[in-house]
C-alpha cells in the first residue's frame, strides 16, 4: 500500500494539473481571435504599394463598419477576381500578386475585413461573411460586371470566406490557396489536449459547405506547409465534387508558393475557364 506522503503528492500533482489546466483552457479561450486573426495596423498608402492605382470601393457591412475595398476593371471579356485575404496583414504582397492577373487583363477586387488595415472592427468569421458580402453586392451593382463571370480567390484563411460566398453567390470558379477542411482540424492538430470543437468559436467549417459547390475549383498548396499541413487541404479537396484539380508544390511552405511559378499555375486554370485568351 503506498504511503501517505506518495499518495498526498500525487494528489498534490493532479490538482497543480487540474488549475494548470484551467488556466490554460480559459486563456486560449478568451483570447482565442487574438490567435486566430493578426491585423497590423494602419494600412500603408496605396500610391506606395499598389502598381496600377485602383478605384476604391466603400462600403458599411453595419452601422458603424465602414470598410475600404480596392477594385482594378477587367479588360473587355475577362473575369474578375474577388480575392479573400488571409488572416496577416500584408497589402504590398497581396497586391503585387494581385497584380500579375490584372496584367494579363482580369479584373480584381480586392475584399477587406473589419479590423484590418487599421479599419474599424474586430474580426469575427460572421462578420468576415458580412464584409465579404457587402463587396459581393457593392461589385455586383456595377453595369460592366456579369454575376456569372466572376472568379472567386481566397487565400488561407480567405479560403473559408471564398467558400462560404460561392455557396451564396456561385461564381465562374474557386481558386483556393492553402486551403483547410475547417479551422478547428487546424487548431486540433496545434492544441490536441483541448475541446477544440466545443470551445471554438469562429471554425469556418469549409468541408460542411464544399459538395455544394459545382463549379471548376483550382486547389494549390506547398507540400512543406507547416502552418496549414497539406493534409487538411487533401481532406477538402476529398469531399469536393468534381470539377476540381489540384496542384501540389513540393518545396513550397505556406507564405512562398508564388516563388513557385504559383501564379503561372492559376493563371493557367484561369485561361481553361476564361471567355478570352490571355496576353
Amino acid at each position: 500500500m503506498p504511503p501517505k506522503s506518495f499518495k498526498k503528492t500525487m494528489i498534490n500533482f493532479i490538482i497543480t494539473f487540474v488549475l494548470f489546466y484551467s488556466v490554460v483552457l480559459a486563456f486560449l479561450y478568451f483570447y482565442q481571435r487574438n490567435l486566430q486573426y493578426f491585423p497590423g495596423g494602419p494600412r500603408e498608402p496605396i500610391e506606395s504599394i499598389a502598381e496600377i492605382m485602383p478605384e476604391t470601393i466603400e462600403v458599411e457591412p453595419e452601422p458603424g463598419i465602414k470598410l475600404q475595398g480596392f477594385y482594378w476593371p477587367a479588360q473587355e471579356g475577362f473575369e474578375t477576381i474577388v480575392f479573400f485575404h488571409g488572416n496577416g496583414q500584408a497589402y504590398a504582397w497581396w497586391f503585387q500578386k494581385l497584380g500579375m492577373f490584372h496584367k494579363l487583363g482580369y479584373g480584381v477586387l480586392f475584399t477587406d475585413y473589419r479590423g484590418y488595415g487599421g479599419q474599424p472592427g474586430k474580426p469575427t468569421e460572421q462578420g468576415i461573411y458580412n464584409d465579404a458580402r457587402s463587396f459581393i453586392n457593392a461589385l455586383l451593382k456595377r453595369p460592366e460586371i456579369d454575376k456569372d463571370n466572376l472568379v472567386f480567390y481566397g487565400e488561407s484563411l480567405g479560403t473559408g470566406v471564398a467558400i462560404q460566398m460561392a455557396t451564396e453567390f456561385p461564381p465562374k470558379a474557386l481558386v483556393l490557396e492553402s486551403a483547410y477542411s475547417s479551422t478547428a482540424d487546424v487548431a486540433k492538430s496545434r492544441y490536441w489536449m483541448f475541446p477544440v470543437d466545443i470551445l471554438m468559436k469562429d471554425q469556418y467549417r469549409s468541408i460542411d459547405k464544399i459538395d455544394q459547390l459545382t463549379m471548376p475549383k483550382y486547389f494549390i498548396h506547398g507540400a512543406r506547409d507547416i502552418i496549414i499541413p497539406i493534409h487538411h487541404a487533401k481532406k477538402l479537396f476529398s469531399a469536393a465534387p468534381e470539377p476540381k484539380e489540384m496542384r501540389i508544390i513540393q518545396d513550397a511552405g505556406h507564405n512562398d508558393l508564388y516563388e513557385y511559378g504559383t501564379a503561372l499555375h492559376i493563371s493557367h486554370f484561369l485561361s481553361t475557364i476564361s471567355s478570352k485568351k490571355q496576353k
